[in-house]
């Protein structure tokens, strides 16, 4: 019978400033170890895949208010769940 390992893996938005003129600038990142982060949705997710992690699930962790408009929210953050086999 095949153990799995998980691991939880929060992808936090960080936005630029108004003024900057790359607005593309704006990126997610996470913590992928002790010393180092990865920004990119994309580039996290192959981190984790080459390191053996597949992707199980991914879904808000919060949300918070969009351009000072309490109406509107946007997500602040993901949070991913990884599994692989336990070696």
């Amino acid at each position: 019978m095949i153990r799995w390992e998980y691991k939880q893996v929060t992808f936090a938005y960080v936005p630029i400033e108004i003024d900057t003129p790359e607005p593309e600038s704006n990126t997610w990142r996470a913590k992928v170890s002790e010393d180092k982060e990865v920004e990119g949705i994309e580039n996290i997710f192959n981190y984790f895949g080459e390191e053996g992690w597949e992707a199980i699930s991914f879904a808000p962790a919060f949300f918070q208010p969009f351009e000072l408009n309490a109406m509107n929210y946007e997500v602040g953050a993901f949070l991913a769940v990884f599994k692989r086999p336990k070696e």
